[in-house]
């Protein structure tokens, strides 16, 4: 007898069980699925082994449609891509996808393409080119105008009676043809002078303004210079001393002008290569050599001339080789 009251108290307790877990369920599909269509459909149970045939008007609780729809979820992984309206996870990624915020750009700044302590500064710029062309025609025209000098300034440095001739010709014409020379000379040097302080990393300096500035203080110099030696040699009685001296210096200007000219400019526009680097370290010694080359010029003449005496060696190194050496000491010394 205890035994049958057991069973049926157990029977009971599963049924009230079952009852409260359906009823949680049935709230649980309330909140997430929608009603059912009223059309019969084929479905896969939750093994799917065996089709189940459903008819929706047989379906006389509400409860059992929502039953039937998760089920239907469950078991058709791929329903929503089936049914209307429900292929649009499948198609955005074709259209026009426009941001809703903008983000500020942020630049690194360790970027060395955009931070300006890691910019490279060239040194190519137009203007030595422009002033290279603007040099040559000027000395064209030289050429042009006064050939007979060219020639026998270029042939000075081979006989000495090319040189006598010069002196000749310089006695009957006007000193136009030899201005000329010393302004051509001037040019170059001033170009090989920005060029050696481009190497000095003084890279700012890079432009037609500073050249002009240059060649302004260049020509006050040798124009102070040339009145100073101008007023000795004449006191002392040597003023056909210093016009033999201003000769050979322009005729070193000139050649050296004509030397120097191309190769400035290939050292300006090619200084990243080895032959330009080695060059460029050692172009303070080249501009060096061109005032010793007028020096040593020089000195060939006064024992040429013959006049080898206390003032011509007074007058050589007060105002020929002190003034140069002091401008190459404090160049040197300040940079």
């Amino acid at each position: 007898m205890f035994k049958w009251v057991s069973l049926l108290i157990m029977l009971i307790t599963a049924k009230l069980s079952v009852a409260q877990t359906n009823d949680s369920t049935l709230n649980l599909i309330d909140s997430v699925i929608q009603p059912f269509p009223s059309t019969n459909t084929q479905l896969l149970d939750n093994n799917n082994v065996e089709t189940i045939i459903i008819d929706s008007p047989t379906i006389n609780s509400q409860k059992d449609t929502y039953w039937l729809n998760l089920s239907f979820v469950r078991d058709w992984r791929f329903a929503d891509s089936l049914s209307k309206n429900r292929g649009g996870r499948f198609t955005n990624g074709f259209d026009l996808q426009i941001p809703s915020q903008k983000i500020a750009f942020d630049p690194d700044p360790y970027n060395p393409y955009s931070h300006e302590e890691y910019v490279r500064i060239t040194r190519n710029k137009s203007w030595y080119l422009w002033t290279t062309l603007i040099i040559i025609i000027y000395f064209v025209y030289y050429k042009s105008v006064f050939p007979k000098q060219f020639q026998l300034r270029v042939g000075s440095f081979i006989r000495n009676y090319h040189f006598e001739d010069l002196i000749s010709e310089q006695k009957t014409t006007s000193a136009a043809g030899s201005i000329h020379a010393n302004v051509f000379g001037t040019l170059v040097f001033v170009q090989g002078i920005i060029l050696f302080l481009l190497t000095q990393d003084l890279t700012k300096i890079n432009n037609i303004y500073i050249f002009l500035l240059a060649l302004i203080i260049t020509s006050f110099g040798t124009i102070v210079l040339y009145l100073i030696q101008w007023v000795f040699t004449s006191s002392m009685g040597l003023s056909e001393l210093m016009t033999r001296q201003v000769q050979r210096q322009i005729n070193v200007n000139l050649l050296l002008g004509l030397t120097f000219i191309p190769l400035f400019l290939l050292l300006y526009y090619n200084s990243d290569n080895t032959w330009a680097v080695f060059i460029t370290k050692n172009l303070k010694y080249l501009l060096l050599g061109w005032i010793l080359l007028r020096i040593w010029v020089q000195i060939r003449g006064i024992f040429q001339d013959r006049v080898l005496n206390f003032t011509s060696i007074l007058y050589f190194c007060t105002l020929e080789i002190l003034p140069y050496a002091l401008l190459v000491k404090y160049i040197y010394g300040t940079l």
